[in-house]
């Protein structure tokens, strides 16, 4: 999954193993929020594609670089659904920023 770049709500839902109405739910916040921004597929009007906004980047970057604390009453707003959305977005965020990490040099001789 990527943190910047564009996607479709239909591959965030899967990739976060949610339904398209919950991630069309998040999307609305989000976007409400300055974080993303639908357009138009250019290929298919039908389709949206959705970007993260330098607001959103940052925000996402902050997140995973722990700069800032997150104030405990933030995630009391969130639904159940939205947590349960967050926890398998968090981990699959981990998980692939895991595979970007190059391995240790285990000091060992060639």
């Amino acid at each position: 999954m990527q943190v910047d770049g564009e996607s479709t709500p239909q591959r965030l839902a899967e990739a976060l193993g949610v339904s398209a109405a919950t991630v069309s739910g998040i999307l609305d916040r989000l976007t409400a929020a300055g974080m993303t921004r639908r357009t138009p597929d250019p290929a298919d009007g039908r389709v949206r594609r959705v970007t993260s906004t330098e607001r959103g980047s940052e925000a996402i970057r902050r997140l995973v670089a722990h700069d800032d604390e997150l104030p405990p009453e933030l995630l009391a707003l969130l639904d159940v659904e939205d947590l349960r959305a967050l926890v398998r977005g968090t981990r699959a965020l981990l998980e692939a920023a895991t595979r970007l990490a190059p391995a240790p040099d285990r000091g060992g001789s060639a």
